[in-house]
């Protein structure tokens, strides 16, 4: 399966294997051909028979129907075998395909309205592949919204707190906005904290959603829903510059430790947040703990470099960390500091440098940087060809990301992203998926075809 360009005697073989007597090579073949990918294409009639074959092996069928689902990246060439699949009503298949279908990016009228069907069933698990389902599909999904907010008012908990999960992904619609609205005084932590993350993404209503969170902070709501209210107020950006005097008060909150969520969630409100400069030039001076030491400071130094020119009353404080031991996060500081003086690009070759260290955490600050700086970055494509292979997966990742940021200068990477987004390690959807989710997205970047729904 690792073998690059495919051979076509090797895909006959395992095709033959996939008939085999022997239970565990025809489940060895199907792994296999999930990991071929596309080049196995002549597979698909026989993963279809043992896909629909569901009462003779569950298992089997399940893998041959994730197999299918790395065949194309056409989600309508895949609809009826897999819609065929969902009609079983049988709640394992139903949540895998249900999975698949949104992963591929499907938004048909029929399976849209399968995935109602589902949420009208009355039977709870169904009904909640159902609405998560709907929630994956988005704005398509408009004509749901009524129905879902019926769940809301008189369905069970579950059902409820995966509405509110769902339903900002597919109306920003006053009707949406009232639900959630209403929802932050609900009695169950865990629906108030998805209508915060909900309400922080609705353009529409912003103003009235910041004044809210600051009304709720204000009357300190406790840890951890006042977390979730900061990252959201950073979520929304440099239109939360009144949440500022709020999230000064918050920086230290009664204890000897900085806030990492306020930090955050100052970079994110950017230049407007300068009345914080000096309460972040003192947390530089907090010793934190061992475990927290690397991501205090490098948020820190993001901070500083969303903030610009404006924060040069802290070049100072920055210089000092760059000149002393402190070495994981140098590379953000690096970052800082020519952000500060008009041209963060002039950080680069420090952060190309800091790529050949060995410490896990100065890899991950450069490639964060290298993501920030994006096509202003092109000249570290050839190091991040040269290491693609070198890094742990978490690390991995981020330096795919860093390619897909960089975007069509990051074209020589293409072959190994394209091998990657097949091969890694396995097709099965419990691992580490997230690597070949970022290889996709990276080669749309790099190719010009990348569509962020989240910004549509």
């Amino acid at each position: 399966s690792q073998m690059d360009p495919r051979p076509d005697e090797a895909i006959a073989e395992l095709i033959d294997c996939l008939n085999h007597s022997d239970r565990d090579i025809r489940r060895e073949a199907i792994l296999i051909i999930g990991d071929v990918g596309p080049d196995a294409i002549e597979a698909l009639p026989h993963l279809e028979e043992i896909l629909t074959d569901v009462d003779e092996d569950m298992e089997l069928s399940r893998l041959a129907m994730y197999a299918i689902s790395y065949m194309t990246d056409d989600a309508t060439e895949l609809e009826e075998i897999l819609l065929q699949f969902l009609r079983t009503n049988k709640i394992n298949y139903v949540d895998d395909a249900v999975y698949t279908l949104c992963r591929l990016g499907l938004k048909s009228p029929d399976f849209i309205d399968y995935l109602i069907d589902l949420v009208k069933n009355g039977d709870i698990p169904l009904q909640r592949c159902g609405i998560i389902g709907l929630g994956r599909v988005g704005h398509p999904a408009k004509d749901a919204v009524p129905l879902l907010i019926d769940i809301y008012d008189n369905g069970d908990n579950n059902l409820r707190y995966c509405v509110i999960n769902a339903i900002p992904s597919i109306s920003f619609g006053p009707d949406v906005c009232n639900l959630l609205m209403e929802a932050l005084d609900d009695h169950d932590r865990l629906i108030q904290g998805n209508a915060i993350t909900g309400l922080s993404h609705l353009w529409p209503t912003r103003k009235i959603v910041i004044k809210r969170f600051i009304d709720m902070l204000s009357n300190s709501p406790g840890y951890p829903l006042e977390d979730e209210i900061i990252c959201a107020l950073g979520d929304i950006g440099p239109d939360a510059t009144e949440a500022i005097p709020i999230l000064v008060e918050y920086f230290f909150h009664g204890t000897d430790y900085p806030s990492h969520a306020v930090i955050n969630a100052l970079g994110k409100i950017g230049p407007d947040a300068n009345d914080a400069i000096p309460l972040l030039i003192e947390a530089l001076d907090v010793e934190p703990n061992v475990m927290d030491a690397g991501q205090l400071h490098g948020a820190v130094a993001f901070t500083f470099a969303e903030m610009g020119p404006g924060a040069k009353e802290a070049l100072y404080k920055i210089q000092e960390v760059i000149d002393s031991d402190i070495g994981q996060e140098k590379a953000a500081f690096y970052y800082a500091r020519e952000a500060i003086n008009g041209d963060a690009k002039r950080a680069l070759p420090y952060i190309i440098e800091m790529l050949e260290n060995d410490t896990s955490g100065c890899q991950q600050s450069a490639l964060r940087v290298i993501s920030e700086l994006g096509p202003d970055a092109a000249d570290a494509v050839d190091i991040l060809v040269e290491k693609f292979w070198d890094f742990f997966f978490t690390i991995q990742g981020s330096l795919i990301d860093a390619l897909g940021a960089i975007g069509p200068a990051a074209s020589p990477a293409l072959d190994d992203l394209r091998l990657i987004s097949r091969v890694y390690p396995t097709f099965k959807i419990d691992e580490n998926p997230c690597i070949r989710r970022l290889a996709r997205e990276a080669i749309s970047k790099i190719e010009g075809t990348w569509e962020d729904e989240g910004e549509s």
